[in-house]
């Protein structure tokens, strides 16, 4: 901007933006009466227990929804406000694909058509508490219409991703109560509520994406299964992850002559590779994307959550030493073979099994493996990450019926570490006491700085059993592949 330029703020269009914000929820509309239709079908049963469950999942999600939040959704209001005022992607700093980027202006653009310019909002107290405890509390808070807003596609995911799995286990059961259970326990699930409606994190997006492209495989929909795990991988990496077991599924599917799985690789590849250049090959983006997200705040982070490395977050084990002796090239290589190695066996036993579906037990197994082996390579994996092997251990609890346990204890663990992980359970609340006049800023800052030395062991006693169970789980999974591939063969 040249000197002595005049600063303007956005430009005033709200009858436009408006006009075009209606056309795309009539589009919505009508795809949303598509889906139930093709759901469920002539079944008075399912129609009647779909509408009850979705009810109260929606009533709990739009209750929570305006007031609620923490520092990850002021960061996310501060890249919307500055997007809505002429900045790029990238223009704050943030670690995430573009497509997320362009999803955060988008909501700060569509604020701005409804009359909201300023998305953050501070108060005395909330000062005082960021200059004593830093990350922890945030300074600014982002205004109810921006938090309801930036939720909202988030809860309709939310609803389409327990719909999915829906269909998933009639198709393959015809149950109509099994498919009921299985939406239940997708959306009544704790850790998912908390997720989308108070904490306001994204990653429900790829997964009701990846979900997408191995459900649009079965239906040899290959342009539109790329096109999600295209759109999914420039939302959050980890989709891309499951990319092997999607090649040796479409083989598997098509058999092995070379011009029917070239035209079926070529499609699915192509389009899963168009679609994310159109996110990460304008000028920049592709650039500034890797140098945040590997020199951004995330790239220094220490040992937590519910990875293999969170035995290291017991505040005895958590030393300056441990971390720089840990954080060593040799240690890196090492876990990146033991990585690289687990996903190979799953791989291989899955070619072994001669499974077809995508969501066959086969595959349920191997995808949670190929999750789960990302996070040897991540020293924190946060709450919200578990999210991404949920729809597996859901599909085996209600298709195989196994791993109740590893499914509630890794969603109601989560959970609880959710609420405790910033050192306040009531921090999440904090807006209603900015926004509203129901309670005091004190009521929410006071216990602060009671839970904050309670909060590593707290942390520690959540994510240390949840981490040995998927553990567990995992290698008795791997010994189930072995046997499928033993007898394929």
């Amino acid at each position: 901007m040249k000197e002595g330029a005049e600063v303007r703020g956005p430009p005033r269009s709200a009858k436009a933006r408006a006009a075009v914000i209606v056309q795309v929820l009539a589009v919505l509309d009508l795809f949303g009466k598509w889906c139930w239709c093709r759901l469920v079908g002539g079944s008075p049963t399912l129609k009647g227990g779909l509408l009850r469950i979705a009810l109260v999942g929606l009533a709990i999600r739009l209750v929570l929804m305006p007031y609620t939040g923490e520092a990850d959704l002021t960061t996310f209001g501060q890249a919307s406000q500055s997007m809505l005022y002429g900045g790029g992607p990238y223009s704050f700093l943030l670690v995430y694909p573009p497509a997320w980027e362009y999803y955060l202006g988008g909501v700060g653009w569509t604020a701005g058509a409804l009359g909201t310019t300023h998305l953050l909002a501070t108060s005395g107290p909330l000062l005082i508490y960021n200059g004593r405890y830093g990350y922890a509390q945030p300074a600014y808070l982002v205004v109810p219409l921006y938090a309801s807003l930036e939720k909202l596609p988030l809860i309709v995911a939310d609803l389409l991703t327990g719909a999915l799995l829906c269909m998933v286990v009639h198709r393959q059961t015809g149950d109509a109560q099994r498919s009921l259970v299985a939406f239940a326990l997708w959306f009544l699930n704790p850790l998912v509520i908390v997720d989308s409606a108070i904490h306001g994190a994204f990653d429900i997006l790829p997964v009701l994406l990846m979900l997408c492209s191995l459900f649009l495989l079965d239906l040899r929909r290959n342009v539109l299964a790329g096109v999600a795990l295209g759109l999914g991988t420039s939302l959050k990496v980890f989709p891309i992850l499951l990319l092997p077991l999607l090649i040796l599924l479409l083989y598997r599917q098509v058999g092995s002559r070379l011009r029917h799985l070239g035209r079926a690789l070529f499609t699915f590849v192509g389009s899963a590779m168009v679609t994310g250049a159109v996110f990460f090959l304008p000028s920049g983006v592709l650039s500034d994307y890797l140098l945040y997200s590997t020199t951004g705040a995330s790239a220094g982070e220490g040992f937590w959550g519910f990875g293999v490395w969170s035995w290291l977050s017991v505040p005895a084990l958590n030393s300056p030493g441990r971390w720089l002796t840990l954080h060593t090239t040799e240690v890196l290589v090492a876990t990146a073979v033991l990585a690289a190695l687990l996903l190979l066996s799953a791989w291989v036993w899955v070619w072994r099994s001669q499974a077809k579906l995508a969501f066959s037990p086969p595959m349920l197994w191997a995808g949670f493996a190929t999750i789960y082996g990302s996070w040897l390579l991540n020293p924190a994996v946060h709450p919200q990450y578990v999210e991404w092997i949920l729809p597996f251990l859901l599909l085996q609890v209600v298709l195989l019926r196994e791993g109740r346990w590893l499914y509630w204890s890794a969603s109601v663990l989560a959970t609880v570490f959710y609420l405790f992980t910033l050192g306040n359970p009531l921090l999440f609340f904090e807006p209603l006491a900015l926004f509203t006049s129901l309670a005091p800023m004190s009521f929410f800052l006071a216990p602060f700085p009671l839970f904050e030395p309670l909060s590593p062991w707290f942390n520690a006693l959540t994510t240390v059993p949840v981490s040995i169970a998927l553990f567990v789980s995992l290698y008795r999974q791997l010994g189930k592949l072995r046997a499928a591939g033993r007898v394929a063969s």
